[in-house]
């Protein structure tokens, strides 16, 4: 587990963009930037699962102020 220069957890917070800002509130207390892309992946699942519209959206992973992931994903229906 990587832990910050001083040997904590780091506090990410994660921002879903379609247009308009839309921050996920509580955010995360994770071991390292990798921890923190596998659980943005984890919200964009439910999201995808659970979303009424369709669309383009953009997951972006903040720590400190500053970007460490940016993933983009789509919600759309199956054919039918």
């Amino acid at each position: 587990m990587m832990l910050d220069g001083d040997g904590r957890l780091r506090h990410y917070h994660f921002v879903i963009r379609d247009g308009d800002r839309i921050e996920h509130e509580d955010g995360a207390v994770l071991p390292d930037d990798e921890a923190a892309r596998a659980h943005a992946v984890r919200i964009i699942c439910v999201i995808q699962a659970d979303e009424a519209s369709r669309g383009s959206y953009t997951m972006e992973v903040m720590r400190d102020g500053s970007r460490v992931w940016c993933i983009p994903f789509a919600i759309s229906y199956p054919p039918n």
